[in-house]
């Protein structure tokens, strides 16, 4: 059995682990009687998502572990381990869409959760919808992974509630009148966000002077700047990946622009103390932070740092609220069959989730509040809730 360095040792008799890539590492299918087999589909190896993996695999083990610590999942009136099988997407749609199709064909999984990014949830949700096959994404934010389909939810909010929040917090909070978006083109989280923002801001009398789209790789954006400088914005958007962000907010500055900058859920991933403080005084939207309160994140964080001795991120975070989501409607309905999942999911009202509460009303999109955080000296600050 595949032992990724970073699982502590006691959860190894709680849940069974196996890795999917392009073949399978990992034993024969067990029986589906003595179990609940659960497929996570996470970013575990690639040039892209990888560092979020350990973070993935970690929330989802604690969640599984707690369960099992207590006797497992009531199903049928008898209690059923859970066991998770591990698939790494490499942040590829097409490797996603192969190690999905392995999960449901041979491994026989009762819903699929993870896919954490648009580009690899949408196909993953097409082919869900194809075999009737619950999934529940845990952070792809993207309009098109929900849409028409009947077995996919998500356990954060969708884009376009997203950007209708970012637009209200700039138009009401920061009265900004002139905004500047600089988005990547080729990115389909990044492009839907930014025309999102743009369609709601405008809605709200606001007005986009500069509408810069970039092409991924790209590492200077100068004739962007120039653009977005001489436009009279009042605001600067990035609705970018972490990873790129505080390289773009350094040579905005360097450029001359000199106005607040915003952005979305994506701006998590800036995780380092030097590169947080390019962004000092930024803004941007999410629904996870470490004092976001209740008793379920109380919980959730002592849990994590007892077994991981470091804090959760969002990644985490969300996983284990799919998890939590997914065990809470399988003993709801009493039952692993896929479409008494998808029935007992459309109908949540209330569930308390470490990421704040949720419910879904006709669509796998939940009803969900919008945190607005600002970064100060390095750290992630909650300043606003927004609500639906």
């Amino acid at each position: 059995m595949f032992r990724p360095y970073f699982f502590p040792p006691r959860f190894w008799p709680a849940v069974i682990l196996s890795l999917l890539t392009g073949g399978l590492l990992s034993c024969s299918p067990p029986s589906p009687l003595a179990e609940v087999r659960i497929g996570v589909i996470a970013p575990l190896t690639g040039d892209s998502d990888a560092r979020w993996g350990k973070s993935y695999v970690n929330g989802a083990m604690l969640a599984a572990s707690q369960i099992n610590d207590r006797g497992g999942l009531k199903v049928e009136g008898r209690k059923m381990k859970v066991v998770l099988t591990f698939a790494d997407s490499q942040g590829n749609p097409q490797v996603a869409l192969t190690v999905a199709r392995k999960l449901i064909a041979r491994y026989n999984v009762a819903a699929l959760v993870g896919a954490p990014h648009s580009q690899v949830a949408i196909p993953v949700a097409a082919l869900a919808e194809i075999r009737h096959i619950p999934f529940i994404t845990s952070m792809a934010t993207h309009p098109d992974v929900t849409t028409g389909k009947a077995f996919t939810f998500r356990t954060i909010f969708i884009d376009t509630f997203q950007a209708e929040a970012l637009a209200r917090f700039a138009v009401g909070d920061l009265d900004v009148k002139k905004a500047a978006v600089l988005f990547d083109v080729t990115n389909g989280d990044s492009s839907s966000l930014a025309g999102l923002f743009k369609k709601q801001f405008e809605a709200l009398g606001g007005q986009v002077v500069a509408f810069e789209p970039y092409i991924s790789g790209e590492k200077t954006w100068t004739h962007n700047f120039e653009a977005i400088r001489e436009s009279g914005a009042q605001l600067l958007f990035l609705p970018n990946y972490g990873n790129v962000v505080p390289l773009q907010a350094k040579l905005a500055r360097k450029a001359g622009i000199d106005i607040p900058l915003m952005g979305g859920d994506d701006w998590w991933g800036v995780e380092t103390g030097k590169d947080r403080l390019t962004l000092e005084g930024g803004f941007f939207s999410t629904d996870y932070v470490l004092d976001l309160g209740g008793l379920e994140n109380r919980a959730f964080l002592a849990a994590y740092r007892d077994q991981y001795k470091v804090d959760p991120n969002d990644d985490a975070a969300h996983i284990y609220d799919a998890l939590g989501l997914l065990f809470t409607v399988v003993e709801a309905q009493g039952s692993t069959d896929p479409e008494s999942i998808r029935a007992g999911l459309a109908a949540v009202r209330d569930y308390a989730g470490v990421t704040g509460m949720m419910q879904f009303r006709g669509s796998g999109d939940p009803v969900k509040s919008v945190e607005i955080i600002q970064i100060r000296q390095g750290r992630f600050v909650r300043f606003k809730r927004i609500d639906p």
